[in-house]
């Protein structure tokens, strides 16, 4: 007996007592949801597996176990190397234990080394820190009767329609909404970024309580809550991994989308809430809670190509468990094979049906997870800018993208030193090498043709504006848009009763002063002579300066051509102008409404096209401005004829930067531009710009003033990571 094989012997390990076994569906397969009730881990086993796991009782031998394996399993023919290698798998899973001494000391060092890969997990994910909670289940025991009428079935119908509502709201009102946009973000700047981080910490308060209280009403259980830090932003986190043991996958479904329904609900009532208050402080508030909610929402919870709520949505509703990890394991295995003919042994879980859709799913799943690592820095980077901290927004970004590098280095380095019975190929890891090289040396030598777009707007070629030179009230208008002009013809009459009752006392007090004049002059009084001789002068130069303005107040023609009118401005209140409260005006100068209306000087009256001719103005991103020159040759398309393509050419570029837009371009009036407006009603470019002139040969009757349109420029020729650099600039635009 103390010569017996070690296959033979009894193996000193049963199955617990204590664990919790559900049978769960996937993919028409019955697999066994076994609950570590202790450690709250959750193991899904096929039936094989579980099989064995029923069969550890201390007693049986490896060999016994191999035969009532085959007896339950007549097709399956695992070799004993297999059965202890499946016995491994489940002591390590914590689903076995022994009565053997020595056990504490390799209870201890797993424990310690699944310590340490979770320490190693946050440093590696700084941007989603998670600190040890507590178990909420007595609290949610306390709530859930408070809140089960929120999941009955009318209910939620209810809901989604309210949330419907709110997105067709959204849809008719866009143009409104994206006008507020740029007010917004310059409201929630430091300090009142305060705001950003309380509103979403409340709203992944509850988030976490709709997932928890779900789990509560379809039979789970929540046994963990606590607090995290999102993109440095205090949030709750929820563990509901006991919705695994249900076997409706619905169910799971309706409990992982439980958060998002909850945010979504909230989105709605604060974008009705926006709609229907005023602007100041409640309406950001709402605007900040419509943007964080379905933001959030949108590009994390509901992305599956991120490990949140729609990723476990996709997993049931595809029916496969660890889709992340399943792809992942994919892409490894695919790339050992190809790249490096290396074979990486495929666990009983890997996948081999539809390798090429997990590989896809893993690779888009990366790039997305590096676009988001890019969108945080850069957000971190302009939130902390104002206080001097941005340098370590950035560096937090910059450690992200290091680790997730150091994760992929990592992993070719254990693929390389991996024990393998075939050595690798060296021939495809050359090919596999040179390629690479290829494509890298590639994109840093070959060129590729550059264009650059930009918005454009019609104008007149040529035209003269004509501006109020003497503030003054409109009296009359001669002229309407489309009349056709002559230099010198009068446009429009102001009158500024001000300035015309200060010119008619000038005129006394001139009348007196030369007779003052004459008399000293009569009384030979030289010395008083020279005294009111210059008092004279002084006021006889103040009469023909105020002459000059009220001339100014009868506006000519400064040349032939047609009457274009001036840019629409915004409705101003009504103010005090020289002591007189005066009638507001806005729109167009020459509309006929404006007669009576106050007109301060430099407002721009109309515009006096000199012939029946239009040109092209382009507005260019301040990174373009030194791809642009003269003679260069554009391709236009304009709004009204988006199918037809028109040729011009550049004959004038702005050496200074534009800082008020076209209104056509603005977003506000339905352009591409971000604006803001001033007090005087102008749209403010809220980057910087430059504006080119381009001949337009066209027949002028197919274009009208204000017509909207894009330009297409080729202007150099650069390699593809001169591209993806000025992608990055353009997109992050970082300035330290």
């Amino acid at each position: 007996m103390a010569f017996q094989a070690s296959t033979k012997r009894p193996i000193p390990l049963s199955a617990r007592t204590d664990l919790t076994v559900e049978d769960s569906v996937y993919q028409g397969e019955t697999f066994r949801v076994v609950k570590d009730t202790v450690a709250l881990k959750y193991f899904r086993l096929k039936a094989e597996q579980f099989a064995v796991l029923e069969l550890l009782d201390g007693q049986r031998s490896l060999e016994q176990i191999r035969d009532a394996f085959q007896r339950e399993f007549p097709t399956l023919r695992p070799s004993l190397a297999q059965i202890r290698q499946l016995i491994t798998d489940l002591h390590e899973k914590g689903l076995v234990h022994s009565e053997r001494s020595g056990q504490g000391p390799k209870l201890l060092e797993q424990a310690r080394e699944r310590r340490r890969k979770q320490i190693f997990a946050a440093i590696k994910n700084v941007l989603y820190i998670r600190i040890p909670g507590w178990d909420p289940e007595s609290a949610l025991r306390k709530l859930y009767p408070l809140t089960r009428w929120v999941f009955h079935p009318a209910t939620v119908a209810i809901s989604w329609l309210f949330i419907a509502a709110s997105w067709i709201l959204l849809a008719v009102q866009f143009s409104t909404f994206e006008s507020r946009m740029i007010e917004f973000s310059q409201f929630f700047s430091w300090p009142n970024l305060l705001y950003l981080w309380i509103t979403m910490g409340l709203a992944k308060v509850v988030h976490e309580l709709a997932h928890g209280l779900a789990c509560k009403h379809y039979g789970g259980e929540c046994h963990e809550i606590g607090v995290a830090f999102l993109v440095l932003s205090p949030c709750l986190y929820c563990d509901v991994s006991d919705s695994w043991i249900l076997s409706s996958k619905w169910r799971r479904i309706a409990i992982a989308a439980a958060g998002m329904w909850a945010e979504l609900m909230i989105s709605a009532a604060s974008l009705f809430l926006w709609w229907f208050t005023e602007p100041g402080l409640l309406n950001h508030l709402a605007m900040n809670t419509f943007l964080v909610t379905a933001v959030t929402t949108i590009i994390f919870n509901a992305n599956p190509l991120l490990r949140y709520d729609g990723y476990y949505i996709l997993c049931d509703l595809l029916e496969i468990p660890n889709l992340r990890i399943k792809a992942d394991k994919a892409v490894y295995r695919t790339f050992a094979r190809t790249c490096m003919g290396i074979d990486v042994p495929a666990d009983s879980f890997a996948v081999h049906k539809r390798i090429g859709w997990f590989v896809l799913y893993s690779v888009a799943a990366a790039l997305y997870r590096w676009f988001i690592v890019f969108v945080i820095m850069f957000s971190l980077y302009e939130m902390l800018k104002p206080i001097g901290l941005q340098k370590f927004g950035l560096g937090l970004g910059v450690f992200s993208l290091c680790m997730i590098v150091w994760q992929l280095v990592f992993k070719i380095y254990k693929l390389l030193v991996m024990p393998r019975m075939r050595p690798m190929s060296y021939s495809r890891a050359t090919i596999s090498i040179v390629v690479l090289l290829a494509l890298v040396g590639g994109a840093l030598i070959i060129p590729f043709p550059l264009s650059v777009e930009a918005p454009l707007v019609v104008e007149p070629a040529g035209g003269q504006n004509v501006y109020v030179l003497t503030s003054g009230k409109l009296v009359s208008l001669d002229v309407r848009p489309g009349t056709r002009v002559e230099k010198g013809q009068v446009l429009a009459q102001l009158r500024n009763f001000e300035k015309e009752d200060r010119y008619l006392e000038l005129q006394i007090q001139v009348a007196v002063q030369r007779e003052e004049v004459a008399m000293q002059r009569r009384l030979e009084d030289v010395g008083q002579e020279t005294i009111v001789l210059q008092k004279l002068k002084s006021l006889e130069e103040q009469l023909a300066d105020f002459h000059s303005q009220l001339t100014q107040l009868t506006v000519v023609a400064p040349c032939d051509g047609i009457v274009i009118a001036a840019e629409a401005v915004a409705e101003p209140s009504t103010k005090t102008v020289e002591g007189r409260k005066l009638k507001e005006w806005h729109g167009s100068p020459l509309d006929p409404r404006n007669l009576g209306c106050f007109l301060k000087t430099g407002t721009q009256l109309m515009t006096i096209a000199p012939a029946e001719e239009y040109q092209a103005v382009l507005v260019i991103d301040q990174l373009d401005r030194n791809d642009f020159s003269t003679g260069q040759a554009v391709e236009m398309k304009f709004e009204h004829r988006p199918s037809d393509t028109y040729d011009g050419q550049i004959t004038q570029v702005a050496e200074t930067a534009l800082e008020i837009a076209p209104k056509p371009l603005s977003n506000k009036f339905g352009g591409d531009l971000p604006t803001t407006s001033d007090s005087s009603g102008r749209e403010r470019l809220t980057s910087s710009a430059y504006q080119a002139q381009v001949a337009v040969d066209i027949d002028p009757s197919l274009l009208s003033t204000g017509l909207r349109g894009h330009a297409r420029i080729v202007v150099d020729s650069r390699t593809a990571g001169d591209w993806a650099w000025r992608y990055l600039r353009r997109t992050f635009n970082f300035r330290m």
